[in-house]
């Protein structure tokens, strides 16, 4: 057993030096960590900033100002992110001072400096990998009609006014069910839409905007789940031969539903899951956190494991502009300001590329392995508090 956490460790982290105790030392490590925080599946392992792939180089400036928006949060109250311990809290509360005081800061230098000196970076782990699944999404922009009509023919519902014991309650009934009905009963609509498939990809991005005749526009966010389970469509495309793993894109299923108009219902149908929206007081891209999402700079996590507010350095490979097909090394800070329901797991981000045609295109081709960094405040309790949360 020492053995092989030896050769792991040797493996998968070569600048660690194995001393004359490593042995022990690793050995008390790693089953420590087992007994204590088994069932959270999740092991934290601390870094140097020398050994974040591109730390010295990074745009930290440009992450600022989601980093505050966030801040401004856990110091209204450190129930919001879930920090519930107080001396978790305590080391939040102390590193988000100094964040807010650099307001001012316009270079990547000094930003840099104000995160090192306020923050431990730790590789976010599991028992079996360090890596991880990596998508994108965006705001869709979909036109739309307070009414309905022969094109305007696809309700965006809120959530159900019914309890699930109540006959009849569309709160858990199954996509299947839900899309026979012209209008669910006890179910407001917010707007109308053209089509099926324009509402099912915006229920996949979790928010969206509509456009209505008049130019008035409002913003519909994720307000809740019927309880099923989320099935991905496009794996269903791959199974049956219909897309290749190179043609698979948000893109490229869309077209295929288009061309094929027939399959829509069977095909959508797969993914019993179904959202419920609800419509916010403005049209900025806000997340689960209640900040608004900034482009490129928010990541969606699984907050069971990645509490919303968290800062993330991000190493994975995004599209290029203009060339999708191709990818680019890509690494950045991020910060977790929001979730979504097929963001499962400890490694696992969905990252929001913004609004609009531009944002969809490089989030439809969005798919990539990746690893992050949880920063965590400085203190001699903020490692074991984490684990707590959990």
């Amino acid at each position: 057993m020492q053995t092989k956490i030896i050769s792991f460790i040797q493996k998968n982290f070569p600048f660690l030096k194995m001393g004359k105790y490593a042995v022990a030392v690793c050995s008390l490590v790693f089953l420590t960590s087992d007994i204590n925080y088994a069932s959270t599946h999740i092991h934290l392992v601390r870094y140097s900033y020398s050994h974040l792939p591109n730390w010295s180089k990074g745009s930290q400036h440009s992450a600022l100002p989601s980093i505050r928006t966030s801040c401004r949060k856990i110091l209204q109250t450190h129930y919001f992110f879930r920090y519930g311990k107080a001396q978790f809290y305590k080391h939040w509360k102390r590193s988000c001072k100094h964040l807010l005081k650099a307001k001012h800061t316009r270079s990547n230098s000094k930003a840099r400096k104000i995160i090192e000196n306020n923050f431990t970076p730790y590789l976010v782990t599991t028992r079996k990998q360090h890596t991880g699944l990596f998508t994108g999404y965006y705001i869709p922009i979909v036109k739309g009609s307070k009414y309905y009509s022969k094109y305007y023919n696809i309700p965006m519902y809120a959530v159900p006014k019914c309890h699930s014991y109540q006959r009849l309650c569309p709160r858990h009934m199954s996509r299947k069910t839900i899309v026979r009905y012209h209008k669910l009963p006890n179910t407001k609509v917010f707007a109308w839409v053209h089509g099926r498939i324009n509402r099912f990809f915006l229920e996949i991005q979790g928010s969206g905007i509509i456009v209505f005749e008049n130019g008035k526009k409002i913003m519909l966010a994720y307000a809740g789940q019927n309880g099923k389970p989320y099935y991905p469509i496009g794996r269903y495309l791959l199974k049956m031969g219909y897309l290749s793993r190179e043609q698979i894109s948000m893109q490229s299923m869309k077209l295929w539903l288009l061309k094929h108009p027939g399959s829509i219902d069977t095909i959508l149908n797969k993914n019993a899951s179904f959202v419920f929206f609800r419509k916010l007081h403005h049209t900025n891209p806000t997340g689960a956190a209640g900040v608004t999402l900034i482009r490129k700079r928010s990541l969606a996590v699984d907050r069971k494991f990645i509490p919303l507010g968290s800062m993330l350095w991000l190493d994975t490979e995004i599209p290029r502009v203009g060339n999708y097909a191709e990818s680019k090394k890509w690494q950045h800070l991020l910060v977790a300001q929001d979730t979504g329901g097929a963001i499962k797991g400890a490694v696992r981000g969905d990252i929001f590329f913004g609004v609009g045609k531009i944002a969809e295109s490089q989030a439809g081709n969005m798919r990539a392995s990746g690893r992050y960094w949880i920063f965590l405040p400085k203190g001699k309790s903020s490692l074991r508090s984490f684990y707590h949360l959990l």
